[in-house]
């Protein structure tokens, strides 16, 4: 059976939020796929007394900033 259905490229992210080197988006970008990007928040991250807000606010604003590159 032969279908018109999109390809979509899945890149889920998890820690690695890097923009410019990401391998995995870089190749799903390059095969002119729709992208689907994935961030699950692990709560154990919450739970880390080597968090801050800081950190949160980092992963915030890089996953913003991938959205806007994509």
């Amino acid at each position: 059976m032969h279908t018109n259905r999109t390809s979509i490229g899945i890149v889920w992210l998890k820690r690695d939020l890097r923009l410019h080197d990401h391998a995995p988006l870089y190749n799903a970008i390059k095969e002119n796929k729709q992208v689907l990007l994935l961030y699950a928040f692990e709560n154990i991250l919450a739970q880390d007394p080597h968090y801050s807000q800081r950190h949160f606010n980092f992963i915030k604003q890089s996953l913003i900033d991938i959205v806007e590159f994509t």
